[in-house]
Protein backbone atom coordinates (compact mmCIF):
# COMPACT_ATOMS: atom_id res chain seq x y z
CA UNK A 1 0.00 0.00 0.00
CA UNK A 2 2.97 2.51 0.97
CA UNK A 3 4.22 1.99 -2.52
CA UNK A 4 1.13 2.47 -4.36
CA UNK A 5 0.96 5.46 -2.67
CA UNK A 6 4.12 6.59 -3.17
CA UNK A 7 4.07 5.86 -7.32
CA UNK A 8 0.49 8.03 -6.92
CA UNK A 9 2.26 10.65 -5.21
CA UNK A 10 5.65 10.39 -7.73
CA UNK A 11 3.36 10.34 -10.43
CA UNK A 12 1.82 13.84 -9.17
CA UNK A 13 4.81 15.63 -8.97
CA UNK A 14 6.64 14.52 -11.85
CA UNK A 15 3.54 16.88 -13.52
CA UNK A 16 3.91 18.86 -11.29
CA UNK A 17 7.54 19.85 -12.16
CA UNK A 18 6.75 19.40 -15.67
CA UNK A 19 4.69 22.18 -15.35
CA UNK A 20 6.81 23.87 -13.15
CA UNK A 21 9.86 24.07 -15.45
CA UNK A 22 7.19 25.08 -18.56
CA UNK A 23 6.10 27.93 -16.04
CA UNK A 24 9.23 28.98 -15.35
CA UNK A 25 10.48 29.25 -19.17
CA UNK A 26 6.87 30.77 -19.93
CA UNK A 27 8.20 33.94 -17.18
CA UNK A 28 10.96 34.61 -20.26
CA UNK A 29 9.20 33.27 -22.80
CA UNK A 30 6.04 32.84 -23.63
CA UNK A 31 4.39 35.47 -21.00
CA UNK A 32 6.70 38.30 -21.47
CA UNK A 33 4.63 39.96 -24.81
CA UNK A 34 2.29 40.46 -21.82
CA UNK A 35 2.34 44.61 -22.43
CA UNK A 36 1.84 45.11 -18.47
CA UNK A 37 5.42 43.47 -18.06
CA UNK A 38 6.58 46.16 -20.02
CA UNK A 39 7.25 48.85 -18.39
CA UNK A 40 9.51 52.24 -19.15
CA UNK A 41 11.91 52.44 -16.31
CA UNK A 42 13.93 55.68 -17.62
CA UNK A 43 12.76 58.80 -19.43
CA UNK A 44 15.38 61.86 -19.36
CA UNK A 45 14.59 64.71 -16.95
CA UNK A 46 15.30 68.24 -16.78
CA UNK A 47 17.20 68.75 -14.82
CA UNK A 48 18.56 65.39 -14.65
CA UNK A 49 18.19 63.55 -10.94
CA UNK A 50 21.81 63.43 -9.25
CA UNK A 51 22.88 59.98 -7.62
CA UNK A 52 22.84 60.57 -3.36
CA UNK A 53 26.33 61.59 -1.96
CA UNK A 54 27.68 58.62 0.50
CA UNK A 55 27.15 60.72 3.75
CA UNK A 56 26.73 58.72 6.86
CA UNK A 57 25.08 60.55 9.78
CA UNK A 58 28.68 59.80 11.59
CA UNK A 59 31.77 59.36 9.14
CA UNK A 60 33.22 56.56 11.60
CA UNK A 61 29.96 54.56 12.14
CA UNK A 62 27.96 53.55 8.78
CA UNK A 63 24.33 51.92 9.84
CA UNK A 64 23.22 49.54 7.69
CA UNK A 65 20.11 48.02 7.37
CA UNK A 66 19.30 44.93 5.08
CA UNK A 67 15.65 43.56 4.73
CA UNK A 68 15.13 40.15 3.63
CA UNK A 69 12.70 38.64 0.77
CA UNK A 70 9.53 36.73 1.84
CA UNK A 71 6.22 38.06 0.22
CA UNK A 72 3.85 38.75 3.13
CA UNK A 73 6.31 37.94 5.94
CA UNK A 74 7.33 41.66 5.36
CA UNK A 75 4.43 42.21 7.88
CA UNK A 76 6.14 40.56 10.47
CA UNK A 77 9.80 41.94 9.69
CA UNK A 78 7.93 45.62 9.80
CA UNK A 79 6.40 44.70 13.37
CA UNK A 80 10.28 44.69 14.39
CA UNK A 81 11.17 47.89 12.87
CA UNK A 82 7.75 49.63 14.43
CA UNK A 83 9.10 48.51 17.49
CA UNK A 84 12.54 49.96 16.91
CA UNK A 85 11.53 53.23 15.31
CA UNK A 86 9.01 53.31 18.69
CA UNK A 87 11.67 52.94 20.94
CA UNK A 88 14.17 55.52 19.16
CA UNK A 89 11.40 57.77 18.18
CA UNK A 90 12.96 58.27 14.99
CA UNK A 91 11.80 57.39 11.69
CA UNK A 92 13.71 54.73 10.36
CA UNK A 93 15.03 56.76 7.63
CA UNK A 94 16.56 58.42 10.49
CA UNK A 95 18.60 55.54 12.25
CA UNK A 96 20.27 53.83 9.07
CA UNK A 97 22.76 55.27 6.51
CA UNK A 98 22.42 52.73 4.02
CA UNK A 99 19.19 50.24 2.99
CA UNK A 100 19.48 47.11 1.27
CA UNK A 101 16.65 44.49 -0.10
CA UNK A 102 15.29 41.70 -2.12
CA UNK A 103 12.17 41.20 -3.11
CA UNK A 104 9.69 42.05 -0.42
CA UNK A 105 12.40 43.88 1.47
CA UNK A 106 13.02 46.15 -1.40
CA UNK A 107 9.65 47.20 -1.25
CA UNK A 108 10.16 48.09 2.21
CA UNK A 109 13.29 49.33 1.71
CA UNK A 110 12.19 51.92 -0.80
CA UNK A 111 8.85 52.55 1.10
CA UNK A 112 10.69 53.82 4.18
CA UNK A 113 12.84 56.44 2.12
CA UNK A 114 9.67 58.44 0.08
CA UNK A 115 10.09 61.78 0.86
CA UNK A 116 7.17 63.38 1.94
CA UNK A 117 6.05 67.18 0.61
CA UNK A 118 8.18 68.45 3.84
CA UNK A 119 11.18 66.57 3.08
CA UNK A 120 10.22 64.10 6.20
CA UNK A 121 9.51 60.59 5.64
CA UNK A 122 6.13 60.00 3.86
CA UNK A 123 5.39 56.58 5.46
CA UNK A 124 6.23 55.70 9.29
CA UNK A 125 6.77 52.08 9.89
CA UNK A 126 3.15 51.93 10.86
CA UNK A 127 1.61 53.64 7.81
CA UNK A 128 3.35 50.42 5.71
CA UNK A 129 2.09 48.61 7.66
CA UNK A 130 -1.03 49.03 6.72
CA UNK A 131 -0.41 49.38 3.52
CA UNK A 132 0.56 45.41 3.53
CA UNK A 133 -2.42 44.35 5.28
CA UNK A 134 -4.64 46.32 1.93
CA UNK A 135 -2.88 45.70 -0.70
CA UNK A 136 -1.72 41.78 -1.33
CA UNK A 137 -5.76 40.98 -1.34
CA UNK A 138 -5.86 43.04 -4.56
CA UNK A 139 -2.59 41.70 -6.08
CA UNK A 140 -2.49 37.81 -4.56
CA UNK A 141 -5.67 36.66 -6.47
CA UNK A 142 -6.47 35.77 -10.34
CA UNK A 143 -9.89 35.78 -12.33
CA UNK A 144 -10.91 31.94 -12.92
CA UNK A 145 -10.24 32.39 -16.31
CA UNK A 146 -6.63 33.12 -15.60
CA UNK A 147 -6.83 29.81 -13.16
CA UNK A 148 -7.99 27.94 -15.72
CA UNK A 149 -5.65 28.81 -18.27
CA UNK A 150 -2.38 28.44 -16.23
CA UNK A 151 -3.54 25.24 -14.46
CA UNK A 152 -2.60 27.58 -11.11
CA UNK A 153 0.45 28.38 -11.60
CA UNK A 154 1.74 25.05 -13.42
CA UNK A 155 2.11 26.21 -17.23
CA UNK A 156 2.09 30.11 -16.72
CA UNK A 157 1.94 32.70 -13.60
CA UNK A 158 -0.22 32.27 -10.97
CA UNK A 159 -1.50 35.62 -10.90
CA UNK A 160 -1.66 38.04 -13.39
CA UNK A 161 1.05 41.24 -13.51
CA UNK A 162 -2.04 44.01 -14.02
CA UNK A 163 -3.33 44.56 -10.25
CA UNK A 164 0.11 44.63 -8.95
CA UNK A 165 1.99 47.44 -11.24
CA UNK A 166 -1.59 48.90 -11.28
CA UNK A 167 -0.61 49.21 -7.31
CA UNK A 168 2.62 50.12 -7.68
CA UNK A 169 2.41 53.07 -9.80
CA UNK A 170 -0.34 54.33 -7.08
CA UNK A 171 2.23 54.05 -4.51
CA UNK A 172 5.19 55.16 -6.43
CA UNK A 173 3.63 57.88 -9.23
CA UNK A 174 6.81 59.67 -10.84
CA UNK A 175 9.17 59.19 -8.13
CA UNK A 176 12.84 58.21 -9.11
CA UNK A 177 15.41 56.53 -7.18
CA UNK A 178 17.59 59.72 -7.09
CA UNK A 179 15.00 61.38 -5.03
CA UNK A 180 15.01 58.91 -2.01
CA UNK A 181 15.92 60.19 1.03
CA UNK A 182 18.67 57.71 1.95
CA UNK A 183 20.84 55.31 -0.05
CA UNK A 184 18.98 52.45 -1.33
CA UNK A 185 20.19 49.24 -3.22
CA UNK A 186 17.38 46.51 -4.37
CA UNK A 187 18.36 43.51 -6.02
CA UNK A 188 16.80 41.44 -8.97
CA UNK A 189 18.19 38.79 -11.16
CA UNK A 190 18.74 39.77 -14.71
CA UNK A 191 17.75 37.62 -17.41
CA UNK A 192 19.79 38.84 -19.62
CA UNK A 193 22.82 39.37 -17.57
CA UNK A 194 22.03 36.04 -15.98
CA UNK A 195 23.35 37.43 -12.57
CA UNK A 196 22.32 39.81 -9.67
CA UNK A 197 21.66 43.07 -10.67
CA UNK A 198 22.07 45.74 -8.53
CA UNK A 199 19.36 49.27 -8.81
CA UNK A 200 21.35 51.69 -6.34
CA UNK A 201 21.01 55.64 -6.21
CA UNK A 202 24.06 55.75 -5.64
CA UNK A 203 25.09 55.07 -8.68
CA UNK A 204 24.21 57.66 -11.87
CA UNK A 205 23.30 55.52 -14.48
CA UNK A 206 20.17 54.44 -11.64
CA UNK A 207 19.16 57.69 -10.17
CA UNK A 208 17.02 58.45 -12.41
CA UNK A 209 15.46 55.12 -12.90
CA UNK A 210 11.72 55.24 -11.74
CA UNK A 211 10.89 53.80 -8.57
CA UNK A 212 7.71 51.86 -9.84
CA UNK A 213 9.03 49.74 -12.78
CA UNK A 214 12.32 48.52 -10.56
CA UNK A 215 10.07 47.77 -7.83
CA UNK A 216 7.76 46.13 -10.16
CA UNK A 217 10.65 44.02 -11.30
CA UNK A 218 12.49 42.96 -8.37
CA UNK A 219 9.50 41.73 -6.59
CA UNK A 220 8.24 39.30 -9.91
CA UNK A 221 8.11 35.91 -7.86
CA UNK A 222 8.90 33.23 -10.56
CA UNK A 223 5.91 31.12 -10.79
CA UNK A 224 3.71 33.73 -9.35
CA UNK A 225 3.94 36.71 -11.95
CA UNK A 226 5.60 37.11 -14.97
CA UNK A 227 8.92 38.63 -15.40
CA UNK A 228 8.75 42.46 -16.02
CA UNK A 229 11.15 43.59 -19.31
CA UNK A 230 12.33 46.98 -18.47
CA UNK A 231 13.39 49.05 -21.49
CA UNK A 232 14.83 53.57 -21.21
CA UNK A 233 17.98 52.53 -22.81
CA UNK A 234 20.21 49.33 -24.83
CA UNK A 235 22.04 48.47 -20.82
CA UNK A 236 18.90 48.47 -18.86
CA UNK A 237 16.76 46.63 -22.14
CA UNK A 238 15.91 42.76 -20.11
CA UNK A 239 13.97 41.15 -18.55
CA UNK A 240 13.80 40.80 -14.91
CA UNK A 241 12.85 38.76 -12.00
CA UNK A 242 12.46 38.74 -7.63
CA UNK A 243 16.20 37.81 -6.78
CA UNK A 244 14.61 35.86 -3.29
CA UNK A 245 15.28 32.52 -4.89
CA UNK A 246 19.02 32.75 -4.91
CA UNK A 247 19.48 36.14 -2.48
CA UNK A 248 16.69 35.85 0.26
CA UNK A 249 19.41 37.57 2.68
CA UNK A 250 20.98 40.21 1.06
CA UNK A 251 23.67 41.11 4.07
CA UNK A 252 26.55 40.26 2.27
CA UNK A 253 25.56 42.60 -0.37
CA UNK A 254 25.08 45.09 2.28
CA UNK A 255 28.10 44.68 3.73
CA UNK A 256 30.14 44.37 0.58
CA UNK A 257 28.68 47.88 -0.44
CA UNK A 258 29.57 49.56 2.68
CA UNK A 259 32.67 48.55 3.78
CA UNK A 260 33.85 49.57 -0.16
CA UNK A 261 32.45 52.88 0.49
CA UNK A 262 33.70 53.36 4.21
CA UNK A 263 36.63 51.23 4.35
CA UNK A 264 38.03 52.49 7.92
CA UNK A 265 34.69 52.77 9.66
CA UNK A 266 32.68 50.85 12.26
CA UNK A 267 29.88 48.97 10.30
CA UNK A 268 26.78 48.21 12.56
CA UNK A 269 24.78 45.92 10.05
CA UNK A 270 20.95 45.21 10.96
CA UNK A 271 19.78 42.18 9.29
CA UNK A 272 16.00 41.93 9.46
CA UNK A 273 14.35 38.48 8.03
CA UNK A 274 12.34 35.25 9.27
CA UNK A 275 13.68 32.42 11.15
CA UNK A 276 11.31 29.15 9.88
CA UNK A 277 10.51 27.40 12.45
CA UNK A 278 9.78 23.90 11.20
CA UNK A 279 10.45 20.93 8.45
CA UNK A 280 10.52 22.19 4.83
CA UNK A 281 11.10 18.52 3.21
CA UNK A 282 8.73 15.75 4.44
CA UNK A 283 10.11 12.10 4.60
CA UNK A 284 8.83 11.14 1.71
CA UNK A 285 10.53 14.04 -0.27
CA UNK A 286 13.79 13.08 1.33
CA UNK A 287 13.50 9.37 0.34
CA UNK A 288 12.77 10.76 -3.25
CA UNK A 289 15.11 11.09 -6.29
CA UNK A 290 15.14 14.51 -8.57
CA UNK A 291 10.83 14.37 -9.37
CA UNK A 292 9.97 14.86 -5.89
CA UNK A 293 13.41 17.21 -4.95
CA UNK A 294 13.12 19.48 -7.78
CA UNK A 295 10.02 22.45 -6.18
CA UNK A 296 11.28 22.11 -2.75
CA UNK A 297 14.79 23.00 -3.22
CA UNK A 298 13.73 26.80 -3.80
CA UNK A 299 12.16 27.12 -0.56
CA UNK A 300 14.82 24.74 1.00
CA UNK A 301 17.45 27.49 -0.37
CA UNK A 302 15.27 30.16 1.05
CA UNK A 303 15.18 28.84 4.24
CA UNK A 304 18.87 27.91 4.56
CA UNK A 305 19.86 31.89 3.64
CA UNK A 306 17.42 32.66 6.17
CA UNK A 307 18.87 31.02 8.91
CA UNK A 308 22.94 31.04 7.85
CA UNK A 309 23.77 33.97 5.85
CA UNK A 310 24.14 36.62 8.69
CA UNK A 311 25.20 33.52 11.14
CA UNK A 312 28.54 33.14 8.96
CA UNK A 313 28.73 36.51 8.36
CA UNK A 314 29.09 37.30 11.65
CA UNK A 315 30.91 33.87 12.00
CA UNK A 316 33.93 35.41 9.45
CA UNK A 317 34.00 38.69 10.26
CA UNK A 318 34.42 37.65 14.73
CA UNK A 319 37.45 36.03 13.68
CA UNK A 320 38.78 39.60 12.90
CA UNK A 321 38.89 42.40 14.73
CA UNK A 322 40.43 44.59 12.07
CA UNK A 323 36.81 44.25 10.26
CA UNK A 324 35.21 46.31 12.89
CA UNK A 325 32.06 45.32 12.46
CA UNK A 326 29.21 44.76 14.53
CA UNK A 327 25.93 42.46 13.08
CA UNK A 328 22.17 41.70 14.37
CA UNK A 329 20.22 38.89 13.14
CA UNK A 330 16.35 40.18 13.73
CA UNK A 331 14.05 36.84 12.61
CA UNK A 332 10.73 36.29 13.70
CA UNK A 333 9.76 32.92 13.60
CA UNK A 334 7.41 31.67 10.85
CA UNK A 335 6.04 27.91 10.30
CA UNK A 336 7.82 27.01 6.83
CA UNK A 337 3.60 25.53 6.27
CA UNK A 338 3.15 29.55 6.19
CA UNK A 339 1.41 31.22 2.72
CA UNK A 340 3.73 34.43 1.55
CA UNK A 341 1.49 34.57 -1.68
CA UNK A 342 -1.70 35.16 -0.10
CA UNK A 343 -4.12 38.04 0.51
CA UNK A 344 -5.86 36.91 3.31
CA UNK A 345 -6.98 38.85 6.26
CA UNK A 346 -6.67 36.26 9.06
CA UNK A 347 -3.28 34.55 7.34
CA UNK A 348 -2.07 38.63 7.55
CA UNK A 349 -3.60 39.07 10.89
CA UNK A 350 -1.35 35.91 11.68
CA UNK A 351 1.94 37.33 10.24
CA UNK A 352 1.82 40.05 11.76
CA UNK A 353 1.28 38.04 15.48
CA UNK A 354 4.92 36.23 14.49
CA UNK A 355 6.01 39.55 14.39
CA UNK A 356 4.57 41.41 17.14
CA UNK A 357 5.33 37.91 19.49
CA UNK A 358 8.73 38.28 18.05
CA UNK A 359 9.07 41.67 19.86
CA UNK A 360 7.56 40.97 23.06
CA UNK A 361 10.38 37.78 23.45
CA UNK A 362 13.23 39.85 22.65
CA UNK A 363 13.01 43.07 24.47
CA UNK A 364 16.30 43.09 25.36
CA UNK A 365 17.70 42.13 21.52
CA UNK A 366 15.46 45.06 20.55
CA UNK A 367 17.45 47.48 22.94
CA UNK A 368 20.61 46.41 21.92
CA UNK A 369 20.13 47.34 18.29
CA UNK A 370 18.85 50.30 19.80
CA UNK A 371 22.01 51.28 21.42
CA UNK A 372 24.38 49.95 18.43
CA UNK A 373 22.22 52.93 16.20
CA UNK A 374 23.43 54.86 18.90
CA UNK A 375 20.44 56.18 20.93
CA UNK A 376 20.59 56.11 24.22
CA UNK A 377 18.07 53.58 25.85
CA UNK A 378 16.14 54.59 29.73
CA UNK A 379 13.36 53.06 31.66
CA UNK A 380 11.03 55.50 30.81
CA UNK A 381 11.95 55.69 27.54
CA UNK A 382 11.73 51.48 26.94
CA UNK A 383 8.52 51.93 28.65
CA UNK A 384 6.97 54.35 26.96
CA UNK A 385 7.64 52.07 23.64
CA UNK A 386 6.75 49.06 24.59
CA UNK A 387 3.48 50.52 25.30
CA UNK A 388 3.00 52.47 21.70
CA UNK A 389 4.12 49.44 20.15
CA UNK A 390 1.39 47.22 22.18
CA UNK A 391 -1.29 49.90 20.96
CA UNK A 392 -3.25 48.03 18.06
CA UNK A 393 -3.89 51.18 16.70
CA UNK A 394 -0.50 52.09 15.31
CA UNK A 395 -0.47 55.69 15.33
CA UNK A 396 1.93 56.48 18.35
CA UNK A 397 3.56 59.95 17.68
CA UNK A 398 7.67 59.58 17.50
CA UNK A 399 8.95 61.32 20.45
CA UNK A 400 12.01 64.15 20.26
CA UNK A 401 15.02 63.40 18.23
CA UNK A 402 17.70 62.69 20.42
CA UNK A 403 21.40 63.47 21.01
CA UNK A 404 23.70 61.15 18.93
CA UNK A 405 26.90 59.89 20.19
Amino acid sequence: MRLLARMVFHAVVVVAVLGAAFALFSHIHLTLDDSASHLIALEPSDPPVKPLDWTPDNPNRVRILAIDGGGTLGLSMLETLSAIEHRTGQPISESFDLFVGTSTGALIAVLLNIPGTDGTPKYSVDEIIELYQTIPPKIFSAPPAHTIATLDGLIGPRFPNQPRIAQIREVFESLRFGDLLNPVTVLSFSQKDNDIRRFSNLHAQDAELRVGPVIAAVTSAPIMFAAVRLSGTEALEGYYLDAAFLVTNPSLFAFEQARRRSPDARLVLVSVGTDTTDETISPMVAEGGAATWAIPLIALSMTYQEKHITRQLTSILGKNDAQNVEVHRIAPPVPASTNQFSGSPELLDLIRQFGRQYVSDNQGEIQTVVEALGYPVTPATQSAAAAAHDDQSGKQPLTAKPERP
